[in-house]
């Protein structure tokens, strides 16, 4: 069995192709290339994600400020019409954080792709 086994490595180890360094040297400048077409976007995407969250956090602080204001003028208008805003914007948030989540997880999947390929051209 274990001279099976050394064949199998032998005949893998004889059909792994050597490069020099030039051609590895462009194989990597290909791999960082094309990472920075696939991961830039994502960043991009997370970074935009990232900015709405906080804008929607602050006006939610906001409408709370409001509503606060509100209970305290006896603003019965806004205190029928706040709680709804509220609603809205946590619904906002709740959305942009699972969209984030996604981004982020597939920006770190697709960062680990690469590591691994650039490992493999490195060893």
């Amino acid at each position: 069995w274990e001279d099976e086994g050394e064949s199998i490595k032998s005949k893998n180890a004889r059909k792994q192709k050597i490069y020099t360094r030039e051609e590895l040297k462009k194989m990597r400048a290909s791999l960082i290339q094309e990472k920075s077409k696939v991961i830039k976007p994502l960043e991009d995407k997370i970074s935009v994600i990232e900015e709405t969250i906080e804008l929607k956090e602050k006006a939610l602080g906001l409408n709370t400020e409001k509503l606060i204001q509100a209970s305290m003028d006896k603003d019965i208008n806004f205190l029928a019409e706040g709680p709804k805003i509220d609603k809205e914007l946590k619904n906002e948030l709740e959305k942009l954080y699972s969209e984030l989540s996604s981004a982020t997880e597939e920006f770190e999947n697709k960062n680990e792709f690469y590591r691994i390929k650039m490992m493999e051209l490195d060893s």
